[in-house]
C-alpha cells in the first residue's frame, strides 16, 4: 500500500515538468468575447443600424425634409443606451432627438412622455456648489507618482516552478531512502 502512494505521488512530478515546460512555450493568448443575452438584444441589425446612421449623421438638413427610419425595438434600445451613458448628450442620434424637442417641445413630450423628461434632465445645466477653498495651483501639489510594480516572467515562474518540482523528487528520494534502512 506504501509503494503504490509513492508511485501516485512520483506523477505529480512529471506532470509539473510538463506544465512548466509549456508555460515556456511562445504563443498568443486572448480573452474570449463576453456575451450576455442583455448585450446581445441591444445590438442593432446591420440594415436598421445603417439607414439610422445615415439619417443621423445627416443633420439638420437632411432631419427637416426626409422621415426619419422606423423605431425597432432595437433601435430603442440603443436610444436609451444613449441617454444613460452620455451625460453631455453628444452622440449623433441623442443630437437628433434635442433638435425634434427644440423644434416643439410641447408635442415632444406629448408624444414622447418617458422620453422627454430624460432628454431634459440630460441637457439642463448643473449648477455645482461655490468653491470655498482656494484654488490649486501646480507649484503647491506635490507630484504623486503611483509606483508601478512589474509581473514576474514567465521564465522566472517556470524556473520556480522547476526548482520547486526538483525539491519535491530530492525529499522524495531521501524519504524513500530512510525508509529502506
Amino acid at each position: 500500500m506504501h509503494k503504490i502512494a509513492r508511485r501516485a505521488g512520483g506523477l505529480r512530478v512529471p506532470a509539473l515538468l510538463i506544465v512548466g515546460i509549456l508555460g515556456l512555450v511562445p504563443g498568443r493568448v486572448s480573452a474570449s468575447p463576453i456575451r450576455h443575452a442583455h448585450h446581445e438584444a441591444a445590438r442593432i441589425d446591420a440594415a436598421d443600424h445603417q439607414s439610422w446612421s445615415r439619417f443621423v449623421l445627416g443633420g439638420p438638413s437632411v432631419w427637416s425634409h426626409v422621415a426619419h427610419p422606423q423605431v425597432t425595438p432595437r433601435i430603442e434600445a440603443v436610444i436609451w443606451r444613449a441617454i444613460r451613458t452620455d451625460p453631455g448628450g453628444t452622440a449623433p442620434v441623442l443630437d437628433y432627438l434635442l433638435w425634434k424637442q427644440r423644434r416643439d417641445p410641447a408635442r415632444f413630450a406629448f408624444y414622447h412622455s418617458r422620453l422627454a423628461p430624460a432628454l431634459t434632465r440630460l441637457v439642463a445645466p448643473t449648477v455645482s456648489p461655490q468653491q470655498l477653498t482656494p484654488p490649486v495651483t501646480p507649484s503647491t501639489v506635490p507630484n504623486i507618482q503611483p509606483q508601478q510594480i512589474p509581473e514576474p516572467s514567465t521564465l522566472l515562474i517556470a524556473a520556480m516552478m522547476l526548482g520547486f518540482a526538483a525539491r519535491r523528487v530530492v525529499r522524495a528520494t531521501s524519504s524513500s531512502r530512510s525508509d529502506l534502512c
